[in-house]
């Protein structure tokens, strides 16, 4: 059950890495080599294939094969669960004060960002923060 559980997360994830650019339409599966790398570290060769398999069994992603390259796009109930998930993510980002984290940032700035112009660069403690 966790396995199962654990495939599905990661297959979402891969769907949410497919949906970052808008709606790609076809992507084959050997682009998402950089996404394989941060979920395959038994380096398990079939990985992306059956993850694009687990969103298939949920409705979420149509495979295809062409030639010898498999491919794969957003079904129309992936695109609507991609919109929710952004729906989501927008009122977070909405409920979140940001104010705290530009303050620290721009001390940062203030402290190590005269390097980029040149000037010394004083050391970043974070004891010095608030």
């Amino acid at each position: 059950m966790i396995e199962s559980d654990l495939e599905e997360r990661t297959a979402d994830r891969l769907l949410e890495y497919h949906a970052s650019d808008g709606d790609p339409g076809w992507v084959s599966l050997w682009m998402f080599g950089g996404c394989e790398l941060l979920y395959n570290p038994a380096d398990d060769r079939c990985l992306v294939a059956r993850l694009v398999r687990n969103l298939e069994s949920r409705g979420l992603a149509e495979p295809r094969r062409v030639s010898s390259v498999m491919q794969f796009r957003m079904t129309d109930d992936g695109r609507e669960l991609i919109a929710k998930w952004q729906q989501a993510n927008a009122e977070l980002d909405a409920m979140i004060d940001w104010s705290d984290l530009l303050e620290y940032f721009n001390y940062v700035d203030q402290q190590q960002g005269t390097a980029k112009r040149g000037g010394p660069t004083v050391p970043l403690n974070p004891a010095d923060v608030r």
